[in-house]
């Protein structure tokens, strides 16, 4: 099967192409409940009869319940002799509303059909409507026909000018049992589909459960009905709490007949969606480390909607775009699911900054050694950031490994969350002025021999020398080495006094400690990249520098 790239937008697929966790057998099972098909000897589709029951589809907020519903939907729009309408009544307010707009959704459904059946059947309707309306004007309440309270004073506009074509009406009851004969003749099932029924206010809750349970209540006509048992168990029960609760349960007992709840997610699932997701994008590498398989593995238990994970991915590729490919795409990844669960724990990340990197400042640095000498326990992330991350415990310690007591050692640390600087720029989406891009750094990196010693007087003069000195220290081992004698003879002279040193302090110094702490740094590494600063420090020496090389020695 071949799949468009993925929609992230927060809304329900509409048809079986997007299904990545094959519903198919669900969405078939479910119309089984729903109408009985009539087959001839041969095992032709003559007819179909509604099992008139009201079916329920219950599941948490982002389980999928939308696209089960458009998914059985698109499915009974190919069935013959089935006509289904979709009623939503997050569009109407009110009792009053949502009686005419049921009646106004079904009828104009029953217009667009064509046939011959439902145009009877939407005549009979209307009758039915009409005598509805005609209890309302002659001063009974509608809201007696479907429960308690709520006058009748607004209809459907389209039916404002029925007329009911006799003397002495037919009564409502009377006029529903036509409805039903009518439907029955058709040998047409048809199928009321009602979502969002959770999303709507608890006085518009009650209205369609009283709706399905008196009006709606018509032989011939089946319901799915998608809602969020808890939600909609609050908004029909009475009293508080837990008895709040089991009234609205009970209530919910006498309306749907059959609820049938959606499966939670299997890792599989979740794994599907994931990956074919992230397959759109191009920041995720093809292999990963075993720190970001760790993160993968965390994020697949976690998530439990599929509307988590397009939030999560959604939310991933608009701050990968903002940081433009600065930090490890799977950090970005765990911190999108941060942002997406609990915005409020991102709040605390950037309150405590300087806990949570792997190069902290001098006097944080200085406390953890002083912690370490006291056998201070490790800060855990619920100590640092507060009883919100405890649920995030492990996937915030693959994200800062300074919660591990540890620092990180694999091959990308320039691009870690973990580094000051990554972490600033996450929080802020994007680089701000006090910092300098990776694409910066190599910019300058490569500059001919004259351009760069301007360079660098440019960036002194900017106040931007240290920032560009904290990324290059990220960036080094990316950068290519047959470039360091020109830029190492470069900030040499760029560090050099240009006056006597009683003119003025020795404002260089500052840069000169950072230009060897980096070169310190990456020398201790081990491997090729300790070759490489040894050979820039002979290529300092041959120069004859006595600003960097000379730090270096001490």
């Amino acid at each position: 099967m071949t799949i468009e790239q993925p929609d992230l937008v927060d809304r329900a697929i509409k048809n079986k192409e997007f299904d990545l966790l094959n519903r198919d057998v669900f969405v078939e099972n479910l119309i089984q409940s729903l109408i009985q098909k009539q087959l001839s000897d041969d095992g032709t589709v003559i007819g179909c009869r509604s099992t008139s029951y009201v079916v329920g589809l219950t599941g948490d907020w982002g389980t999928g319940k939308t696209s089960i519903l458009n998914l059985t939907a698109a499915q009974l729009q190919n069935e013959k002799h089935v006509i289904p309408v979709v009623f939503n009544p997050w569009l109407f307010s009110g009792r009053d509303e949502l009686v005419a707009g049921f009646f106004g959704e079904l009828r104009e459904t029953l217009g667009r059909n064509g046939q011959e059946a439902a145009r009877q059947i939407r005549d009979q309707l209307d009758k039915y409507w009409g005598a509805i309306k005609f209890v309302a004007k002659t001063g009974a309440l509608v809201a007696d026909l479907v429960a308690t309270g709520g006058i009748a004073s607004n209809v459907a506009s389209n039916m404002d000018d029925i007329t009911l074509g006799q003397s002495k009406p037919l009564s409502a009851l009377e006029e529903k049992r036509s409805l039903e004969k009518k439907i029955r003749q058709s040998n047409t099932a048809i199928v009321v589909l009602i979502d969002e029924l959770d999303r709507v206010e608890d006085d518009e809750v009650r209205a369609v459960a009283q709706l399905l349970k008196a009006i709606g209540e018509i032989e011939g006509i089946s319901y799915l009905v998608a809602y969020d048992p808890n939600r909609v168990a609050d908004a029909l029960g009475k009293g508080k709490g837990v008895d709040r609760i089991e009234s609205g349960e009970r209530y919910l007992e006498k309306i749907i007949q059959h609820p049938i709840p959606i499966r939670p997610l299997f890792v599989e699932d979740v794994e599907t969606l994931l990956e074919h997701f992230l397959n759109w994008t191009e920041d995720i590498p093809a292999t990963a480390n075993t720190r970001q398989n760790e993160i993968l593995e965390i994020l697949k238990a976690d998530v439990r909607t599929p509307r988590e994970v397009k939030r999560l991915v959604g939310a991933y590729q608009i701050i990968m775009k903002a940081l433009r490919g600065e930090v490890c795409p799977y950090d970005v990844l765990a911190y999108s699911w941060i942002i997406t669960r609990t915005p409020s724990l991102q709040k605390a990340i950037s309150e405590h900054i300087e806990d949570l990197v792997d190069d902290p400042s001098q006097s944080t640095m200085l406390n953890r050694a002083v912690d370490t000498l006291n056998n201070s326990n490790t800060p855990t992330p619920d100590g640092i950031l507060g009883y919100g991350a405890l649920h995030y415990d492990p996937i915030l310690r693959k994200m800062f490994p300074a919660l591990e007591g540890a620092a990180s050692i694999d091959e990308n640390d320039w691009m870690r969350i973990s580094c000051r600087q990554n972490l600033i720029r996450t929080l802020y989406l994007g680089d701000p002025p006090s910092l300098v891009s990776r694409k910066v750094v190599t910019q300058v990196w490569e500059l001919p021999q004259d351009a760069l010693s301007l360079k660098l007087e440019e960036l002194k003069s900017n106040e931007l020398i240290f920032p560009f000195l904290d990324r290059l220290s990220d960036v080094y081992e990316e950068l290519k080495a047959s470039e360091d004698t020109k830029f190492w003879s470069s900030m040499s002279n760029a560090v050099r006094r240009k006056t006597d040193w009683i003119d003025r302090p020795n404002a260089e110094r500052n840069i000169v400690e950072n230009a060897a702490s980096l070169l310190l740094r990456h020398g201790s590494r081990g491997g090729e990249i300790t070759e490489r600063v040894r050979n820039v420090l002979n290529e300092l020496k041959a120069h004859d520098d006595l600003s960097i090389l000379p730090y270096v020695l001490r």
